[in-house]
This record gives C-alpha cells, structure tokens and sequence, in this order.
C-alpha cells in the first residue's frame, strides 16, 4: 500500500470507532473490532500513509479505546508510516513486523499487542 511518499499527511485512512460503539446487531465493538484499519496479510508493505482514529479519549472515560491500525500478521512492513490515536492507538496483536521511521502516537497504551516487532527510528 503506498501513499504519498514525501508527504505522509496527504494520504490518510481515518475512521472513528470505539470500545463501546455498537454494530449494526447492536453487539459492543470493544477494542479489538474498533480498528480504523486491520492488517491480517502476510508479508504486507506499507509506506507514506497515515492511519488514524479521531476518537478523543477522556481521562478515566469507560469504553474509549479506539484502535487506529490492528496488525496481525507474518512479516509487515511499515516504512514512514503515521499511526494516530488517542488510546489503545496500535494493536500489534500477533505477527513479526517492522517498523521503520515511522510516527506513533497516543496518550494511554497507545502500543499494545502480542507481537514480536521492531521500531527503529533513525
């Protein structure tokens, strides 16, 4: 997946879920499905775009997890990358990845997940 390479804020996947948003069923999303964007494909590359969730997180607010990218899979690749969010931002969940000169950003657990990845930053 590539975006604008030199100019990572013009290509950008934005949605606003939350832990208790409610789907169409009316089941509570939780943090796991409140994902702008879910990664499950092996070996995936991405680079120049930002994923983000606009959701703003209160202090102490229950249900504001609000997952901006969910990544489960073998070997990703994510190279100048922006990850936006307030909670909960990145869920690393199962997988190796590796991350490199990207940007991630969040205020409380704002990277968690099972994952076994690298940020490099240089």
């Amino acid at each position: 997946m590539i975006g604008d390479q030199n100019r990572v804020c013009d290509t950008i996947i934005s949605w606003n879920n939350k832990a208790s948003d409610a789907d169409s069923n009316g089941t509570v999303l939780g943090t796991y499905r409140s994902a702008s964007v879910t990664i499950e494909s092996d070996y995936f590359c991405a680079t120049g775009i930002t994923f983000e969730n606009t959701v703003v997180a209160e202090p102490g607010g229950q249900g504001m997890q609000a997952v901006a990218m969910r990544v489960s899979s073998k070997k990703a690749f994510f190279y100048k990358v922006r990850v936006l969010g307030a909670q909960d931002t990145l869920l690393d969940e199962s997988g190796t990845h590796y991350f490199y000169k990207c940007h991630i950003q969040g205020s409380i657990d704002f990277i968690f997940g099972r994952a076994k990845s690298l940020f490099q930053v240089i």
